[in-house]
């Protein structure tokens, strides 16, 4: 009798976390990657770059971003990350793989130059190593909902100047009340895991609407590890200083436009 309960409930949390946050994934506004780099002549040869990740988290988010830090070869580029959420499960894997990769992460946008990677008529401009041209931006920027669970994965953490959104997980066709509970111990271990604390569990599961994060309480709750913006990640600024971080790339290939 206690194996069919355990079994039960084990598998009401797999449903749960396969449709927590759940929302159709529409290829127009599923998640996109970009690596970037900065277009200003105030660094070049030597100038940042970064994966731009904007969109909903859909299921198949998880493997596009495999593919995105397969590009990024021995780059260890940080994260710029502008998303309303989407599905719960495949933020937890992207949070999962972003410290696995040991990458850093930052909410925010990019300003891109010419022409933007959706549009399949886009090329990048940088060509040695590719990238697209850009300039990073930290107003306006939002993530709310699993999109919170991929910045709990960064090694280092920064916030946009617009707050964070955090809310109970639901089930599709059930009433918000009734769904989360069976995977709050699974949310609170996962924070734990990424050193956020796990109180931020009980504020998302206390509203079915959005609860904003205002930046000291995000900072309290160790979700963010600073109180500083994307400009600290890859500032123009920062491939003039010694020693040179990581993601400061020297580029000789510039495409025709």
């Amino acid at each position: 009798m206690r194996f069919l309960l355990a079994f039960s409930t084990l598998v009401f949390c797999v449903f749960l976390l396969s449709n927590a946050f759940a929302q159709a994934d529409d290829p127009q506004k599923l998640m996109q990657f970009a690596i970037v780099r900065e277009d200003s002549h105030q660094c070049e040869p030597i100038c940042p770059e970064w994966i731009y990740a904007y969109g909903s988290i859909g299921t198949t988010t998880p493997k596009e971003f495999e593919k995105v830090i397969s590009q990024m070869g021995d780059r260890r580029l940080p994260i710029i990350i502008e998303s309303p959420g989407g599905d719960m499960k495949a933020g937890l894997e992207m949070g999962r793989l972003v410290r696995k990769n040991g990458l850093d992460i930052a909410v925010g946008r990019v300003q891109f130059k010419a022409c933007r990677p959706e549009d399949q008529t886009c090329k990048p401009i940088y060509t040695n190593p590719t990238a697209y041209a850009g300039s990073a931006v930290p107003d306006y920027a939002y993530c709310s909902s699993a999109c919170v669970f991929v910045v709990a994965g960064g090694l280092k953490r920064l916030g946009g100047r617009k707050e964070f959104g955090v809310h109970r997980p639901f089930v599709p066709g059930h009433p918000p009340e009734t769904g989360p509970s069976p995977v709050k111990s699974m949310l609170a271990n996962f924070f734990s895991e990424m050193g956020v604390d796990p109180g931020i569990v009980d504020i998302a599961l206390s509203s079915h609407q959005i609860i904003h994060l205002p930046r000291q309480k995000a900072q309290d709750l160790h979700l963010t590890t600073g109180m500083g913006n994307l400009y600290e990640l890859m500032g123009v600024r920062l491939c003039t200083q010694d020693p040179l971080r990581k993601n400061c790339v020297v580029s000789n290939v510039h495409a025709m436009q």
